[in-house]
């Protein structure tokens, strides 16, 4: 047997897929300890209740969510994993899209892995189901297929399947669509164009327009003007949006993703810079007028990323801005096993599930809420359906369910002038004051 000497020796790494697939899931363990670990959410308990009642819509958002976790609480049952398992699938698929779509302009896709991992909303948006979660997924498969089609126009067509998609998970998907007309300049004489762009899309998206059309376009009209309710010019939300973007997606790469999109005007760069610029623009014009939230653009964040990581890629301070981008994510990652801020964060989410402890299951339950009255819906023992009663608060889809209000029910919530006029306070279940100090159990009746 002959040696070979240190130097003529190679070491043979695994194949870039089978890395890939072992951290993909070591990321799906770590996932799933928190899906284990934190209490359904309020929106979370108001999606799983939309699954119970399946529609072609909601008031709210489109459909896919609701029907995501009706298949898996078939599976899984009424539990965390239950309403959660959605999101552990479609966060690892969207990540190996996202690693696929490096691999046009870079190998090095491990470390990206991990960057989509660490950022902070997508943290969240990979262990908490909300239509983001299907959004960002099939917005990330639109744009793959989108960087396909660039070089076979055979891509088109499964392209508009992953828009239609987009559009059933959340309205912002209509963003994709100037993407689509400004990359696909050369295929507007291809029949498969109009298909992909019009045809597809529009079939997929028919369920919603049918609710909208039965309900009077309210929800359509409620999003319209969600956002943008007002004329007056308010810079400091302008500051408070830019800012809060860099912080959710993650510092300092979301920096340098925001810069870099102003260079990457060439080839399959610059659809992703139609990709991640137009939500942020979008959104960015609005917020001179009013608050916007940093996650309604969601579907531009791994592309900001990418964006971010092919800027600072081989540069000499490559290391030293990667190391701050991880070492700034991962304390994010602890926070919901920190006991002070844990209980905080969960706040309304644990007194709701004390509070269902105590309420009678013979009389019929209202909360002031939709949140609480999902919660609890949640949390009551069967299952029953809690109403909201709706009196001050937001629309929503409850809304739309034109429950009769009986002439004694629970109430659980925050009493106010509006109740105290409307209904007659017969009597207080001090049980509810067990649970903390806002919330409280009443027995109502309709007052003659």
């Amino acid at each position: 047997m002959t040696l070979q000497s240190p130097e003529n020796r190679q070491i043979t790494r695994p194949p870039l897929h089978k890395r890939l697939y072992f951290h993909l899931g070591i990321i799906a363990l770590l996932n799933l300890i928190y899906i284990w670990a934190i209490p359904v959410l309020a929106d979370e308990a108001y999606y799983w209740q939309w699954s119970r009642r399946l529609s072609l819509s909601y008031f709210d958002h489109p459909p896919l969510v609701a029907y995501l976790i009706f298949i898996s609480r078939m599976l899984f049952g009424n539990n965390a994993i239950g309403i959660r398992f959605p999101v552990l699938v479609l966060s690892l698929f969207t990540a190996f899209i996202w690693v696929k779509i490096l691999e046009n302009f870079s190998k090095n896709s491990i470390s990206f892995l991990y960057i989509l991992a660490l950022s902070p909303i997508l943290t969240v948006g990979s262990i908490i189901i909300t239509p983001d979660t299907p959004l960002i997924c099939f917005a990330s498969l639109f744009l793959y297929y989108t960087l396909k089609s660039m070089e076979n126009p055979a891509y088109l067509i499964p392209q508009g399947i992953a828009l239609g998609f987009a559009l059933l998970s959340k309205y912002t998907a209509i963003l994709l669509f100037p993407m689509y007309l400004l990359t696909f300049n050369k295929y507007k004489k291809d029949i498969r164009f109009y298909i992909s762009f019009l045809i597809l899309p529009f079939v997929m998206f028919s369920p919603v327009l049918i609710f909208n059309a039965r309900h009077d376009f309210i929800p359509f009209m409620f999003q319209l003007k969600h956002g943008a309710h007002t004329h007056c010019i308010h810079i400091q939300f302008f500051v408070e949006y830019l800012f809060d973007i860099l912080l959710v997606v993650g510092l300092p790469i979301s920096a340098f993703g925001i810069y870099n999109s102003a260079r990457a005007h060439k080839g399959k760069l610059q659809a992703i810079w139609f990709y991640s610029i137009i939500p942020v623009l979008f959104f960015a014009f609005f917020s001179v007028f009013s608050r916007q939230e940093a996650n309604w653009a969601a579907l531009a964040y791994p592309g900001i990323l990418l964006l971010g990581f092919l800027y600072i890629k081989g540069r000499k301070y490559a290391s030293a801005l990667l190391t701050s981008y991880f070492l700034l994510a991962v304390p994010i990652r602890l926070v919901p096993f920190v006991p002070g801020l844990s209980s905080k964060l969960f706040e309304k989410e644990k007194q709701c599930k004390c509070i269902a402890e105590y309420l009678n299951k013979d009389m019929e339950v209202f909360a002031n809420t939709y949140q609480y009255a999902s919660l609890l819906s949640y949390y009551i023992n069967e299952h029953p359906f809690v109403q909201s009663l709706n009196i001050g608060t937001r629309p929503n889809q409850y809304d739309f369910y034109n429950t009769m209000i009986p002439d004694t029910f629970l109430f659980v919530g925050e009493m106010n002038k509006s109740l105290q006029a409307k209904f007659q306070i017969d009597s207080v279940l001090p049980d509810g004051a067990l649970c903390g100090n806002k919330l409280r159990i009443y027995e109502l009746a309709k007052k003659n």
